[in-house]
């Protein structure tokens, strides 16, 4: 079946936004950064700062949650901890 991975955010002002076939990542930069979503993935928003990818691909869903989760990883903010936290049940052995 389809593999599910989750990715959070956090941070006062940070967000995310579906358009079209893109993800507007808002992160405190001077310019949003919008990341195409490949044909093969689908990404649902569970809010604002949660977002979730589904694919039958666990590889190809892995590198696209791992693209987005690099540009803005919360563990490298060391005071505020802003920044995308991955879901520890990512392993696509929950479906």
């Amino acid at each position: 079946g389809p593999y599910e991975q989750t990715l959070k955010l956090e941070g006062v002002g940070y967000k995310l936004e579906l358009i079209e076939n893109s993800i507007k990542c808002t992160l405190g930069f001077s310019h949003p950064v919008i990341i195409n979503i490949p044909s093969n993935i689908k990404i649902e928003l569970i809010n604002n700062k949660e977002m979730k990818g589904i694919s039958n691909s666990l590889q190809d869903l892995t590198n696209f949650i791992q693209k987005i989760y690099q540009i803005k990883p919360a563990y490298k903010d060391k005071y505020k901890n802003k920044g995308f936290k991955l879901e520890k049940k990512n392993l696509g052995l929950n479906k």
